[in-house]
């Protein structure tokens, strides 16, 4: 099958449906695993070991995966990603049924599900640069910012149907969710190996790589500072909430998924309709989202009362979800040949952002609960004055 003969739309939907089934899979891991390692007879250290290091193996492993991506194609790079995804369900389902059932020691359980961790952060490293560098092979460049949104709203509905398959399954059947998570991630995989057509080039040649980093270097530290203060944020809601406004422990878990679940759903119609239909250019869109996610933060830092609070992180959802889209699609206009490329150390930058947030959350709770908040807000500042001093020959 060949592009040409393939219309924009069905890639577009073959491949939002894998990154969804990728992102409920991810989401529901990240969801589940703290409480289920204390199940299966982990350390909180070593819960955060698998979480942590794979992280850290991805992030480092994505620019690898984008170059690859550029030189041999998206397709291969994309089934790779996603038959580690289905792989790493899957043989964590078959660990958990047999540890849970006794047959298994705790430490050898661990070091398995940590071997297939680090494993599938390596090989699925490139899943969402190659989905990037498709997105923008099917879109025109006034369109760069909607096919950007796209694939961000797919990430944020898996997240979110990761989360509630976590709460409906994650303590009766753990088991079970994670086999079905990876019969979904196995389908989508099936699906692009027989239906994906290779969309590589169409935007003249690569540049070099030190050339190519360098211009993309205000847009990155925006990925950074964005995804950094997103971050804080999931670290510190819910010791908010306890410090702050005095909840109990199980009454801020519930209040602060509450609160992180609005903050994505505002996020994913932000990038999947506002990005999508406004006729804004991606420079507007990155300026517009700047402004309202660090009001939205400065109204959280000071909000008198839970539902204030609730408003105004739906706010900061839906002005990253107008950032974000027109972040990467500035990414992808300056690109060129390299979109993969491009996508795989912007994945870096998204990493170091995931990482320094939560701690820099975590240290500047311990000064006050506002003080993350009112940092977060100070980190949008940033991002949007490298918005608005763009350079005038990107200004579309």
């Amino acid at each position: 099958m060949s592009l040409s003969v393939a219309q924009p739309r069905q890639i577009a939907a073959l491949l939002f449906s894998a990154l969804v089934a990728n992102a409920a899979g991810h989401s529901f891991v990240l969801v589940v695993l703290p409480g289920l390692a204390r199940r299966l007879g982990f350390s909180d250290l070593q819960a955060g070991l698998l979480v942590g290091l794979s992280a850290l193996a991805a992030t480092l492993a994505a620019p690898l995966w984008g170059v690859a991506g550029d030189r041999g194609g998206r397709c291969r790079v994309l089934l790779v990603g996603l038959a580690a995804g289905g792989a790493f369900l899957a043989v964590a389902a078959a660990l958990v049924r047999w540890r849970l059932s006794g047959g298994i020691g705790a430490q050898a359980t661990f070091a398995a599900l940590f071997a297939a961790r680090l494993a599938q952060a390596v090989l699925g490293a490139g899943l969402m640069p190659a989905a990037q560098a498709v997105f923008a092979d099917i879109t025109a460049r006034d369109r760069r910012a909607g096919g950007m949104g796209l694939m961000g709203a797919a990430f944020g509905i898996g997240s979110i149907a990761g989360g509630a398959l976590a709460w409906r399954m994650a303590a009766p059947l753990p088991a079970l969710a994670l086999a079905l998570l990876a019969a979904a991630v196995a389908a989508a995989a099936l699906g692009v190996a027989l239906r994906l057509p290779e969309t590589r080039g169409g935007e003249g040649a690569a540049p070099p790589r030190p050339r190519l980093v360098r211009g993309l270097a205000r847009f990155l530290a925006v990925t950074l500072l964005a995804l950094a203060a997103y971050a804080a944020l999931q670290q510190v809601t819910m010791l908010r909430l306890q410090d702050g406004f005095g909840l109990s422990a199980d009454a801020a878990m519930r209040t602060g998924g509450g609160m992180m679940m609005t903050a994505m759903a505002a996020m994913v119609a932000g990038q999947m309709l506002l990005a999508r239909r406004l006729a804004w250019t991606p420079l507007r869109l990155s300026r517009s989202g700047a402004a309202v996610a660090a009001a939205g933060l400065v109204v959280a830092a000071a909000a008198p009362a839970l539902p204030v609070l609730l408003a105004a992180m739906a706010g900061v959802g839906l002005g990253l979800g107008l950032l974000l889209p027109g972040n990467l699609a500035q990414i992808s206009l300056r690109a060129g040949g390299a979109q993969a490329a491009a996508a795989g150390v912007n994945a870096l930058a998204q990493g170091l952002g995931m990482a320094l947030g939560p701690i820099a959350g975590a240290a500047l709770h311990r000064v006050s609960p506002q003080a993350p908040y009112l940092a977060a807000a100070a980190a949008l500042a940033c991002v949007a004055l490298l918005a608005w001093r763009a350079p005038a020959p990107f200004a579309d």
